[in-house]
């Protein structure tokens, strides 16, 4: 119930650049993700995260708390990290292939953006 609660304060503080960003993006909802070591079921959690992945719609992430790491597969095939920090915003466009890792403290709390209300649906490379 704590953790909610504070996933619903922080939607409610950033409501307006919520707004922004949906308005600006047509984007339908957005959801809060908040990891630290005490997460129950950390390492599995992560592994849906740290294996390269496509989606169909942009992924968007606002970082509140902590930090990570993207992995990105840019053009031309070269392949760079987005070092991600509280009040960082990155989009990652649709089908560019990526990965994330939390950094050495494994500690992170974002806000998620999507285009639908599915939410967080990853495409893994074979």
């Amino acid at each position: 119930m704590e953790a909610q609660s504070e996933q619903e304060r922080i939607l409610k503080v950033f409501a307006d650049e919520i707004a922004a960003l949906k308005e600006r993006g047509g984007y339908q909802s957005a959801d809060v993700i908040a990891l630290t070591p005490e997460t129950p079921n950390l390492d599995a959690l992560l592994a849906k995260f740290d294996k390269e992945h496509e989606h169909t719609e942009d992924e968007v992430r606002f970082v509140v708390d902590g930090r990570g790491v993207f992995t990105i597969h840019g053009e031309d095939d070269k392949v760079f990290d987005v070092e991600v920090h509280p009040g960082d915003l990155l989009v990652v466009p649709q089908g560019t292939w990526h990965w994330f890792d939390l950094c050495e403290d494994k500690t992170i709390t974002c806000i998620r953006v999507f285009e639908s209300k599915d939410g967080w649906v990853a495409h893994y490379r074979a």
